[in-house]
């Protein structure tokens, strides 16, 4: 569905849903994508280089790839709610508030939960194929 206002055609939120063009290259603005690829870039680098061992003694080659591709993976999960990806922030009633505060208290909190279930994930393929 659309809705004609004017002589423009806008979009409704049905098919703009349906678009998978990550955050920061949906608006096609130079300035956005730059932004965005450097913020991809970092956070991919930052993730990657991780190092996690156990009592000093650093975990298996694949077991770290396995904790940073999850990391990485829940931390694209967070900038797609804080960006609206796909309209995942709608559904989410506490980053909706009209209250400044409680909207920050919102994303800490997403952080949060994100980040524990990237550890839980971790653990749980350890625990299930180590």
């Amino acid at each position: 569905k659309s809705e004609i206002h004017g002589a423009n055609l806008v979009p409704s939120k049905q098919k703009e849903k349906k678009s998978f063009v990550p955050p920061g290259f949906r608006s096609r603005k130079i300035w956005k994508m730059i932004v965005a690829t450097l913020g991809y870039a970092l956070l991919t680098c930052f993730c990657f280089t991780l190092s996690f061992n156990d009592h000093g003694i650093p975990l298996p080659e694949i077991l770290q790839m396995i904790y940073r591709f999850f990391i990485w993976l829940f931390q694209l999960l967070f900038i797609g709610i804080v960006c609206n990806y796909r309209n995942w922030r709608d559904h989410l009633p506490i980053v909706n508030h009209k209250n400044r505060f409680v909207r920050v208290v919102g994303y800490c909190l997403a952080e949060v939960i994100l980040f524990v279930s990237s550890a839980v994930f971790c653990a749980l393929i350890e625990v299930i194929f180590f």
